[in-house]
């Protein structure tokens, strides 16, 4: 995951290919707002915020052995 000014995105997509990395820009970034938002088939959609992602909750769990 890159963040990087949206006008470089051409550039940073083309040298990736040429090493054979395969990219594709996904989002852009706006202006700060209090909830996380993202933006499907333009609609705007809140990003569900939870207490802890799944690896935490895999580590923390009992069926996993160090």
């Amino acid at each position: 995951l890159i963040t990087a000014d949206a006008t470089a995105s051409p550039l940073i997509t083309s040298a990736l290919a040429g090493d054979c990395i395969p990219s594709a820009v996904i989002g852009t970034i706006t202006e700060l707002n209090t909830e996380p938002i993202r933006t499907v088939n333009g609609v705007n959609e809140t990003i569900p915020r939870f207490d802890r992602d799944e690896i935490a909750r895999l580590y923390s769990s009992e069926d996993y052995e160090n």
